[in-house]
């Protein structure tokens, strides 16, 4: 979701307000729900399940260019980062298009800024295609060192300039699986299935990272 701005819109008309002000107060009242009772009981039941990593979202961009994130969002952020390590959990930030996140630069900028030890990257080379990134090797360059975790997609490019999920697209995988392993790289790789029908789809793409890791090896 976008994050609201610190004032609501204002009409010339008194009835248009009200609706504008509606709209922006419950939206910061969303925000306040994710941080104080979801995010709380998300880092419960990870530490229920033993699980040291939650992947999280760094905010719609809501039509805003690409680039830093505002001051509100990074605050917000950084106060989740804060509760993460209360608990013993790091969030890893994935990358999505359209949000403050959306390639591997703009991703390690906001870590960068941050410098939160429980603030990391999911890596989706996928969702940096999908933004115009070049996900390897430009936008990994960038975000290496922070990535806790990676998503496994692939994507092409359809003549319309619109973007595509398929087994075998356009990311440079080969090359990704390799830096990640010479990196020392050792969690996990996630195979996130956005075709149909999924399970066939989900089973080429693991035979298809299978295949990758052991060439590697």
């Amino acid at each position: 979701m976008p994050y609201p701005s610190r004032e609501p819109e204002h009409w010339s008309f008194t009835c248009l307000d009200v609706g504008a002000f509606q709209v922006w107060s419950d939206a910061h009242r969303a925000v306040r729900i994710h941080m104080d009772e979801i995010l709380p009981a998300t880092l419960d039941y990870a530490n229920e399940l033993g699980i040291e990593t939650v992947v999280i979202f760094g905010f719609h961009r809501n039509g805003a260019p690409a680039g830093m994130a505002p001051e509100e969002v990074l605050n917000t952020l950084f106060k989740a980062a804060e509760r993460a390590a209360a608990a013993g959990i790091v969030l890893a930030l994935e990358t999505e298009d359209g949000y403050w996140t959306d390639t591997g630069e703009n991703q390690a900028r906001i870590i960068e800024t941050l410098n939160h030890r429980s603030l990391r990257a999911n890596w989706d080379p996928g969702n940096a295609f999908c933004a115009g990134d070049n996900p390897y090797p430009t936008g990994y360059s960038s975000l290496r060192k922070y990535i806790r975790h990676v998503h496994f997609k692939d994507v092409r490019r359809l003549p319309d300039g619109k973007a595509e999920f398929v087994v075998n697209g356009e990311i440079d995988w080969p090359g990704q699986v390799k830096a990640l392993v010479h990196d020392g790289y050792d969690g996990f790789i996630s195979i996130e299935t956005h075709q149909r029908p999924k399970v066939a789809s989900a089973k080429a793409s693991f035979e298809r990272l299978k295949a990758l890791i052991e060439d590697v090896q």
